[in-house]
């Protein structure tokens, strides 16, 4: 089938090229290296638009997946791909997929368009996997590409918020190792320090420090890092952040 799609394209591209140059002979001093586009990538693009007719048709979701990624690697710029992926990213993940194909797309499609969809479908699968590392090293190669920009509070924000994540999984991991060994939670956080469970309490992002509550819960002294901690953060105020970030890029092109 991929044999017989191919051999269609070329004969297609084979006729208007010969075509192109019976009737309208074009000398190489007059082709504008700007206006020219690659036969071969042309090919390729027409390639994935077929495969990409199909995924209307499958209801497999590996299937779609496997189409997904062919038309991703033919085409990179193909946004649709990506949003598919993204808007049933929960039903993907839990499918029979290979995670690292997953990652891979989803981390080429936020790295290639700027749209908070794909941005969040890469980083919330990467900590929903509990990988904080990646997550905050994709966030801060943003925000440096980013400095001085709209859009720098919005990353910065969001390495803080993935710091905080990170240091209230490593401390609810340490204070359940604690209860195991002493069936109660310890009264002081820096019992774990001293326990040697843990080397050191990590900072909060916020200027505030850490502590854990009666039913053993970890909490923090600053508002902004409780509202923040949760799996499930304010998405309405990151959203907002993003938005605004959008208009005051906007409002500086209309300048």
């Amino acid at each position: 089938m991929i044999i017989k799609y191919l051999l269609f394209i070329f004969s297609i591209l084979f006729f208007l090229v010969f075509a192109g140059l019976i009737v309208k002979p074009v000398k190489v001093s007059e082709i504008k290296i700007s206006e020219y586009k690659d036969p071969f990538n042309v090919a390729r693009e027409l390639y994935a638009k077929m495969l990409w007719k199909d995924m209307d048709k499958e209801s497999d979701l590996i299937k779609k997946f496997s189409i997904i990624k062919k038309v991703t690697d033919y085409m990179p710029g193909f946004k649709q791909a990506y949003q598919e992926l993204c808007s049933n990213r929960q039903k993907y993940v839990a499918s029979n997929i290979e995670i690292k194909d997953f990652l891979k797309i989803s981390k080429q499609g936020a790295e290639s368009f700027d749209d908070k969809e794909m941005l969040d479908c890469y980083i919330n699968t990467l900590t929903s996997m509990e990988r904080y590392a990646e997550a905050l090293n994709f966030m801060t190669q943003e925000y440096i590409q980013n400095q001085n920009t709209p859009k720098q509070d919005f990353y910065l924000n969001n390495i803080k918020r993935l710091h905080n994540e990170s240091n209230i999984l490593e401390l609810t991991k340490a204070v359940e190792t604690y209860y195991q060994k002493s069936k109660t939670y310890p009264g002081d956080i820096l019992v774990l320090v001293n326990e040697g469970i843990i080397e050191k309490i990590p900072d909060e992002p916020y200027g505030g420090q850490y502590f854990i509550s009666r039913q053993g819960q970890i909490k923090s002294t600053t508002e902004i890092a409780k509202d923040n901690g949760a799996k499930e953060s304010k998405a309405h105020g990151l959203e907002a952040q993003y938005n605004n970030a959008q208009d005051n890029i906007a409002q500086d092109g209309n300048k």
